[in-house]
């Protein structure tokens, strides 16, 4: 006997299943290389239910390792929601086109798409960003930094080391520090195992430190996400304009990159727009990972800029990564969406942030955006400058009915059957492409 239960739910439907919703504080644990100590690891991760991120390398003993069964392990990591990403090919050879595109191109091959990055060694540059960005969403390295706040540097995501001669004291105190400022911490390890509070070991992470780190994050409530899940979160894939590789406005110039040992950036030409490259920060947070687009606010008649990106048709919440090159002032930024009246809008800005430039409908496939001014509230002329504009789909609010149907058991209950004879898969199957949806 079956008896159809009929539920009415209301669900929350996102055109594309992106938000960009200012979230609290997120925790990503990431770990490179590979190691046969992963598949313990990974088990105390599924005791608590929480994804990480590993970064390999093709020619790692382990991953490419005879009787390891790495690739398999590696399928069950990404089938409960793990983040299998680009470390380079060949660990020594270090970020070269070569090395990261034939990683990326193994990573393809053994069904790892949309592979994110982490740089071997800790390497950086301008030009070693230029040749990430064409194979992975993100460039991430290890300066130990406590938490990064917003706005994210896509192509400058910094991470932490989490290992046994770490003080879970300390870690606390991070993670306080990361709920009460709305931060993201990545923790990154190579190996587990080893012994908590050994001096002088950065490479392992014991057994007792990982859970006493998890039961402190659970303790506060803080999510745990992949890096690929944050980025997607703030950067919904194929939906953001990279200010300097997008403008469809011509020319821009002048067009120049902070040279390394240059501590400052120099003044910048105010009668045109300037493209320019950080190599150092001056203001926190900051962006180094891309070049941004500037204008001086004492200059009314620029060339009108037009920041266009081809998207789906659709309604769409619209944001802004802006940086002021001078802090301590606040300033009135004018666009629209519209070219016959490019100061349609404008939004106040007194520091680096993400600000919402409110909702836009796309109808004809083609998002564009125009400004050419900015004006002084407070505080002195100053350089203002666009890195990223995101659009964010907006939620659709259906109501649908559910129709439920399963053994009746006679008594009010159904019976269990699937489940005592393990016949009920243990993970969803819908994580792999096209639909790539993450959690258990």
């Amino acid at each position: 006997m079956k008896r159809k239960i009929i539920l009415l739910i209301t669900l929350l439907l996102l055109s594309y299943g992106y938000s960009n919703a200012q979230y609290g504080p997120v925790v990503s644990f990431t770990y490179d290389d590979g190691s046969d100590t992963w598949p313990a690891l990974f088990n105390v991760f599924q005791e608590y239910g929480f994804p990480a991120v590993v970064y390999i390398n093709a020619l790692n003993w382990w991953v490419n390792g005879a009787g390891y069964n790495a690739v398999n392990t590696l399928l069950e990591m990404k089938a409960a929601g793990w983040e299998v990403s680009n470390h380079t090919y060949n660990h020594d050879l270090g970020v070269t086109e070569t090395n990261v595109s034939q990683m990326k191109s193994w990573l393809d091959s053994h069904e790892f798409p949309n592979s994110g990055f982490a740089s071997p060694n800790n390497d950086w540059s301008h030009s070693r960003v230029n040749i990430v960005k064409k194979y992975s969403s993100y460039y991430s390295r290890a300066t130990e930094l406590p938490g990064m706040s917003q706005p994210f540097d896509l192509y400058h995501i910094e991470r932490i080391n989490l290992t046994n001669r770490d003080n879970i004291t300390t870690i606390r105190t991070m993670l306080d520090s990361a709920v009460a400022n709305n931060k993201w911490i990545i923790f990154i390890a190579h190996e587990f195992g080893g012994t908590y509070r050994t001096p002088d070991d950065t490479w392992y992470q014991s057994d007792s430190l990982l859970r006493l780190v998890l039961n402190a994050v659970v303790e506060r409530g803080i999510p745990v996400k992949s890096v690929r899940e944050v980025i997607n979160d703030f950067f919904p894939p194929d939906c953001v304009i990279e200010c300097s590789k997008d403008s469809m406005q011509f020319p821009v110039l002048p067009y120049f990159e902070q040279p390394e040992s240059q501590a400052e950036p120099p003044v910048f030409n105010t009668s045109v727009w300037n493209e320019y490259w950080h190599n150092t920060t001056w203001t926190d947070p900051h962006l180094i990972g891309s070049p941004v687009v500037y204008y001086n606010t004492s200059n009314d008649s620029l060339q009108v800029m037009k920041f266009h990106r081809y998207v789906l048709n659709g309604q769409y919440d619209v944001t802004a990564t802006i940086l002021l090159k001078n802090p301590g002032g606040t300033y009135r930024l004018y666009y629209s969406f519209d070219s016959t009246n490019t100061a349609q809008y404008n939004v106040v800005v007194n520091k680096n942030s993400d600000v919402s430039l409110g909702p836009v409908t796309v109808t004809n496939g083609q998002f564009a955006l125009y400004t050419q001014n900015a004006d002084v509230v407070s505080g002195g002329a100053g350089d203002v400058g666009w890195a990223f504009i995101k659009l964010f789909a907006k939620p659709l609010l259906v109501n649908i009915k559910v129709f439920l149907e399963g053994p009746y058991n006679g008594s009010g209950t159904m019976t269990t059957t699937l489940n005592t004879q393990g016949l009920i898969p243990k993970y969803q199957p819908f994580k792999k492409a096209p639909l790539e949806l993450s959690g258990n």
